[in-house]
């Protein structure tokens, strides 16, 4: 029922859980956009067979473009696939390229590296959350006040940015890490050198 209607400025952003016929026809239903992360599993050697056109000054990714009826659906969709080149190994005569794929269902006519971007903000979103509440124990409060929770959420929020300006302060390998991993190395292990 929250589905925003017709000409609204909002998007149903939505991970793999969510890629289903049944969901996808209740939002087109409503007239809203979406963008739907699909389940790799069932699309990956599909992916391969897929002609790739190369992105300009993005060396390491590619996209394509098709429109496809999967098992029980009513009608073909719009899908746009993402190939980012991980590595290159050396085979027995010949290199190989390794690729990860990325594959959304949508009916926005953005190019296809806004929409890998558009979904890609979502999952930093939940990577933030994730690391507040389960990495820096936002997540653990649980007080009787709604109030002493909001403080110890924001509390915990206030200390993650922290962590981040001191990453950031120090090199691009620890920008990357996750809290624990900085904690452990900047705190922890610092205060076994003091202390014994």
């Amino acid at each position: 029922d929250k589905v925003p209607g017709r000409n609204s400025d909002y998007l149903v952003r939505a991970d793999c859980g969510y890629f289903s016929d049944d969901f996808i026809r209740e939002v087109e239903d409503k007239g809203a956009d979406y963008l739907i992360k699909i389940k790799r599993k069932n699309f990956r050697n599909f992916m391969k067979t897929k002609e790739w056109k190369s992105i300009p000054k993005e060396e390491d990714l590619s996209y394509c473009e098709f429109n496809y009826k999967c098992q029980g659906w009513d009608k073909k969709r719009k899908f746009v696939g993402i190939r980012r080149l991980k590595r290159i190994e050396q085979g027995d005569l010949f290199s190989v390229k390794i690729y990860e794929y990325f594959c959304f269902v949508t009916n926005l006519v953005e190019a296809p590296l806004e929409i890998y971007y558009l979904y890609r903000d979502r999952a930093k979103c939940e990577n933030w959350i994730e690391n507040v509440k389960n990495q820096l124990s936002a997540g653990n409060t649980r007080m009787d006040s709604f109030e002493a929770n909001r403080v110890c959420w924001q509390l915990a929020v206030y200390g993650y940015n922290l962590t981040i300006w001191f990453r950031y302060l120090t090199n691009d390998d620890s920008l990357k890490q996750e809290p624990r991993t900085f904690q452990y190395w900047f705190i922890n292990i610092a205060g076994n050198i003091v202390y014994t």
